[in-house]
């Protein structure tokens, strides 16, 4: 084998190994979300902990209809914030195109929640405001837990029969600033552009892209080799 056909064999071998364990890795529900996502009968859980904290509990009622049951659930400590969850039934995870179930905490303490359009206007400056969306949800509560000092998410999706559950987008967020029903922008770290990920909703099997980016671009920063064909998908 020539040394360039070494050089991809290893490169490339590191880039799969790292999506494989990327699909396998995932954190434990803390035990007091766990606790509450079994009062509702969900059976599956993952927590985000090294991306914004978020926890997210679900199942699929009936496969056959695609019933989705959610519960998201994260901690707003400032004054002001918001939680925001959503799918993206286009062709890759990113925020355009997603269509968000958003919550924002109050100056006064409340949580008022809507549905929310994530378009491609909201680069260019455009005011993120409640807007109906394509998905059919229903049974929509935005809460809190007060024991736990978490702000919830909970609502049932009727997802179309054209998606496949193994395979769909999801999107998550949290940010500290709003005004009114205006989520503002969310802080710009690593934990908050990492926030996307395709995943398997019948295991909770997931990837995620961007992390599986910053792989590669770290193996061409040590000169194995570029994959040409890797496709960036910008949020």
């Amino acid at each position: 084998m020539s040394p360039s056909c070494l050089v991809f064999f290893f490169s490339n071998s590191i880039f799969v190994l790292s999506l494989f364990s990327l699909t396998i890795h995932a954190h434990r529900c803390t035990q007091d979300f766990l606790f509450e996502t079994h009062s509702r009968n969900l059976t599956l859980c993952k927590r985000y902990k090294h991306r914004n904290g978020v926890e997210f509990g679900w199942k699929v009622e009936n496969t056959t209809t695609n019933i989705l049951k959610v519960l998201v659930g994260a901690r707003l400590d400032s004054k002001t914030g918001w939680l925001a969850w959503g799918l993206n039934l286009g062709p890759e995870p990113r925020m355009v195109g997603t269509q968000a179930l958003i919550g924002i905490k109050q100056t006064n303490g409340s949580f008022l929640g809507n549905t929310y359009n994530v378009t491609q206007y909201i680069k260019i400056g455009c005011n993120l405001l409640p807007t109906p969306i394509d998905l059919n949800v229903s049974n929509l509560i935005f809460g809190r837990l007060g024991h736990i000092q978490y702000h919830t998410i909970e609502a049932t999706i009727y997802l179309p029969q054209t998606v496949n559950i193994s395979r769909i987008n999801h999107v998550w967020q949290v940010g500290k600033v709003a005004i009114g029903m205006e989520p503002k922008i969310h802080e710009k770290t690593i934990r908050n552009y990492d926030s996307t990920e395709i995943i398997d909703l019948q295991t909770g099997t997931s990837i995620s892209i961007r992390s599986a980016r910053r792989h590669q671009a770290r193996v061409v920063s040590h000169g194995l080799y570029f994959f040409s064909n890797l496709t960036y998908i910008h949020t």
